[in-house]
């Protein structure tokens, strides 16, 4: 076609290494030109796939094997994050533009902003800064790709030779381009994350083994992780650090969290809504579940983020459902969440979701049974089954009050969500 007299297939991120082989070559047009050339700007102008190997990312089909690349393994003082492609078309264009002694080279990328805010790409972030400056960019919602969700944005950045030594601040973009503020890029390199913070309580405890879980309900079988710090037996003390709200939207899912100010006036008052908030949250996945089969063992799973205590449903179970209260009475641990609600400062907010919910859940009772038989891999004859078995359940049965449930919880994750900021979890 006209304009692409000189364009040739190439696979980028597994070029010949081996100065004799031909597998992959540039084309000899490609090869000449950069070769004669180094005294200009070298541009590279990417936008490379965002998938990482065993992961489901950003709309990208999950291929096994996909980062599996000549560049990954050129890659190793970086570490995991290799495994992700646009790191390794970054990596690349350093090596091509060093190879051939280009010493002014700029590199323009449509990305996610991980690579900026990441811990996982900290050695990353200290090998690309050292020689490459952010100049400018901008950040929009990843709809504006044909067929992409709205639920996470990308970032256009610009990079050319220097030092980095300021955090980039990118342009928020309308899909009409139009500007609507600001976004400060920033990372917790010399800073302690929230993922240190929140491990502070539980360092030196006794470790486990834990299984892989695929869903809610559902465990990989023959496959662990682990170790995994063992909660004490009676006390869980460290609850509260992990309890932040699933809140942000598509233009702060990239933002790093920090160690909050804890000493901040409402800061507690704060942390008792975001239980509240987490107990009805899409993304909590605790589940109650009985004669669990792993590790050569029988399981019995208790859901620790019920939030009724015993006492006050044992009637109701014992009048309205024989099977429900045939657990209830085999397993009589009361939820450590049951137990905590009654100390906490709560906001009229958080008052209204948790009265609510409770009338929902009494109410439901009626017909929970024959749907818990029509629908047995939710085991929802557990006595003390989670939010992750019972939104369906209310959802189909209840849809008026489930509709009004989902109102009142984002009615207090957007009272919720400006403490995300005042308390210093994330910049402004």
């Amino acid at each position: 076609k006209q304009g692409y007299t000189n364009a040739f297939k190439y696979d980028f991120l597994n070029p010949d290494l081996d100065l004799f082989s031909y597998e992959n070559p540039l084309s000899e047009y490609a090869f000449n030109l950069l070769s004669k050339n180094t005294d200009k700007r070298l541009v590279f102008f990417m936008n490379p796939p965002y998938a990482a190997a065993g992961t489901l990312a950003e709309d990208e089909e999950n291929k096994e094997g996909v980062s599996e690349t000549k560049v990954k393994n050129l890659m190793s003082m970086v570490g995991a994050c290799r495994s992700n492609l646009y790191f390794q078309f970054i990596f690349e264009a350093v090596r091509q533009a060093r190879n051939f002694g280009y010493t002014k080279v700029t590199i323009c990328l449509f990305s996610p902003i991980k690579f900026m805010i990441q811990e996982t790409a900290q050695k990353f972030r200290k090998w690309y800064y050292r020689d490459f400056k952010f100049q400018q960019g901008f950040f929009f919602n990843a709809s504006a790709f044909s067929g992409v969700s709205s639920e996470w944005g990308v970032g256009f950045t610009i990079w050319s030779e220097g030092e980095n030594t300021e955090e980039p601040i990118l342009s928020i973009r309308e899909l009409d381009a139009s500007h609507v503020g600001w976004k400060h890029i920033y990372n917790c390199d010399n800073h302690k994350s929230a993922s240190e913070w929140v491990r502070e309580p539980i360092e030196g405890m006794e470790v486990y083994e834990y299984p892989i879980m695929t869903s809610g309900l559902k465990i990989k079988e023959r496959e662990k992780t682990g170790p995994i710090k063992k909660a004490p037996p009676k006390e869980i003390l460290y609850i509260d650090h992990p309890i932040i709200p699933f809140t942000q939207k598509w233009l702060d899912e990239n933002g790093n969290y920090k160690q909050p100010s804890e000493l901040k006036e409402g800061y507690e008052q704060w942390v008792d809504d975001c239980h509240i908030y987490s107990i009805f949250e899409t993304k909590n996945n605790c589940t109650s579940m009985r004669d669990v089969s792993w590790g050569g063992e029988i399981w019995q799973i208790k859901n620790h983020f019920f939030w009724l205590e015993r006492y006050g449903i044992k009637g109701l179970l014992k009048e309205k459902c024989p099977l429900i209260y045939a657990d209830f009475e085999k397993y009589y641990e009361e939820s450590y969440v049951a137990t905590l609600i009654g100390d906490l400062t709560l906001s009229k907010e958080a008052v209204d979701l948790l009265v609510h919910s409770t009338n929902l859940w009494v109410k439901s009772l009626d017909t929970r049974e024959a749907y818990a038989l029509a629908n047995p891999d939710l085991q929802l004859t557990c006595w003390d089954c989670g939010w992750y078995q019972v939104k369906g359940f209310w959802e189909t049965e209840y849809k008026e009050d489930f509709k009004v449930l989902k109102e009142l919880h984002k009615a207090l994750g957007d009272k919720l969500r400006p403490g995300v900021y005042e308390h210093g979890f994330l910049k402004e």
